[in-house]
């Protein structure tokens, strides 16, 4: 979601093939939840179909089903969030929307978002594209290697579980963790983020981090502005995150 990786573990070639469970994946549906860059669909459609949109210097390479999703809809949910690295990406140098998923029971006064809460956009798309998503955003060009990907077996122990578990699919990447935060409409609500014991390590700045980028901004404004918000409401959204973390003396001219 935030581009923010420099990562990029495969050579940038033909989209890979299927396998088996892949082909199975492809009539499994799942809600995706983002928090990032993605709130904006015409961003999240790169994703799936390539491209880029203005501010992003490099292009995604897409997914192997270019379907776009079939239903999207806003949620606020009780969760925060916060920036995480402080890396040059496609969007100039700067951190990257990170999803807390320690911070549901935090009080307000402690925690990171101001907010209390985190609006959230959810896209109904296939377990395979979600696959692909995850691939892109920790550097892969998907497929990606079946060992990191997650599969229906897995997903059925998501199910079985709590809202907020989830499990590390790769030792290296930003987005390394997949979370299942519940379900609607009969179908599981998945996004990726860190492991909850690196919040801490990124929040006391053991791991650096840093303000969006100006063009990173823009686009996480704008996603909101499509959920209803007006773009002062959304400019203020992320201030509260950004001075939070922060100081005032970081927030946008």
């Amino acid at each position: 979601m935030s581009d923010a990786t420099s990562l990029d573990r495969t050579i940038p070639n033909a989209i890979g093939t299927e396998d088996d469970e892949d082909s199975f994946q492809k009539h499994v549906s799942v809600w995706y939840a983002c928090y990032g860059s993605n709130l904006l669909q015409a961003r999240f459609n790169c994703y799936l179909q390539g491209g880029q949109v203005p501010g992003m210097s490099k292009p995604c390479v897409g997914a192997r089903d270019p379907t776009l999703p079939s239903a999207s809809f806003f949620k606020w949910v009780l969760y925060s969030v916060f920036f995480a690295y402080a890396n040059e990406s496609t969007w100039g140098f700067g951190g990257g929307v990170m999803f807390d998923l320690s911070s549901k029971h935090k009080d307000e006064e402690n925690g990171v978002n101001k907010h209390g809460k985190t609006c959230m956009r959810f896209y109904k798309v296939t377990l395979q594209q979600f696959n692909d998503v995850v691939a892109q955003e920790n550097g892969y060009h998907p497929p990606m290697p079946a060992r990191n990907r997650l599969t229906r077996a897995l997903l059925e122990e998501f199910k079985k579980g709590k809202e907020g578990s989830y499990r590390r699919m790769f030792d290296e990447g930003e987005y390394p963790a997949v979370a299942y935060l519940g379900d609607h409409d009969g179908l599981p609500i998945l996004t990726f983020t860190c492991p909850t014991e690196d919040v801490e390590k990124f929040l006391s700045g053991e791991i650096p981090c840093a303000p969006p980028a100006k063009n990173y901004l823009k686009v996480l404004c704008k996603g909101l502005v499509e959920g209803g918000f007006s773009e002062e409401e959304a400019e203020e959204y992320w201030k509260q995150v950004i001075e939070a973390q922060f100081g005032s003396e970081h927030l946008p001219n």
